[in-house]
């Protein structure tokens, strides 16, 4: 499927690729160098925070094209379970 504007993913996962291939949509990947940080948000908020700053900043490289910022922010009853630091984490 192709539109009239560029699609970028602002991402380097193979996860979101694969999603993406699977809509049969014509994209391009620039992965964002935004820092995510905790500001002691919600999960949901941070979520938010997290992919809307990944957006933004690679928006800062297009002049006309749809960029899709994603971020995964896994929670247990509204408590944020951080990514393992390493395997034995």
């Amino acid at each position: 499927m192709q539109f009239d504007k560029q699609i970028i993913l602002a991402s380097k996962s193979p996860r979101r690729k694969e999603l993406m291939d699977g809509l049969g949509i014509e994209y391009l990947t620039h992965p964002s160098d935004f820092i995510e940080k905790d500001e002691h948000l919600t999960p949901e908020e941070l979520a938010i925070h997290n992919a809307l700053g990944k957006a933004q900043e690679v928006a800062r490289h297009y002049k006309n094209a749809i960029i899709i910022g994603v971020d995964t922010v896994v929670a247990y009853e509204n408590h944020q379970i951080n990514k393992p630091k390493d395997p034995e984490d």
